[in-house]
């Protein structure tokens, strides 16, 4: 029941509007804790309820930040909708070229990736800039047009994933 609650609550609001409610609540604990210290500490009337509010605010922002709510966002839920339409897409410009063998869909993706057809404007940038790390959606950083390994290693992961071959994504960090 709870979460279905919380379900609907962020199906009721945008991405960015989580964020911001996350990061208000971030800070209100941490001022009321700050304003407490300084402020109400000769009062201990409001120098406890200022702490259960602070604890309050603290454990709502640990509570979103833990949670996978950003993934039900009304926006996220669209673009996730709008992005796996794109895969069963391209995966039937897989079966028309008849393309089986991974080696082949990567070529073909590579191809395509590179010269700008898979992005807006059919203009790709190898960068981070602008790029969103969703957890889920990486791969639509590449229909943005800008996008680095982990965006483009997720895409081609979920079209290969989608045609039936399985697939994971392997993470590394490299340092500058």
């Amino acid at each position: 029941m709870k979460d279905n609650i919380f379900k609907q609550f962020c199906e009721s609001i945008d991405y960015n509007t989580y964020n911001k409610i996350q990061n208000i609540l971030e800070f209100s604990s941490v001022s009321m804790a700050l304003t407490n210290d300084f402020l109400f500490s000769q009062y201990p009337i409001l120098n406890s309820s200022v702490d259960v509010l602070a604890y309050i605010c603290l454990a709502a922002y640990v509570g979103l930040a833990f949670s996978d709510g950003k993934n039900y966002t009304k926006d996220i839920k669209q673009i996730r909708s709008l992005y796996q339409e794109f895969i069963t897409n391209y995966n039937k410009l897989n079966r028309i070229f008849d393309l089986n063998n991974p080696i082949q869909i990567y070529t073909m993706f590579n191809y395509l990736l590179y010269k700008g057809y898979l992005s807006i404007d059919k203009n790709f940038e190898f960068s981070n800039k602008e790029a969103r790390d969703i957890k889920c959606l990486h791969g639509a950083n590449v229909i943005l047009g800008k996008a680095v390994c982990r965006h483009v290693a997720t895409m081609l992961s979920d079209i290969l994933n989608n045609y039936g071959i399985e697939s994971n994504p392997l993470s590394v960090c490299s340092k500058d």
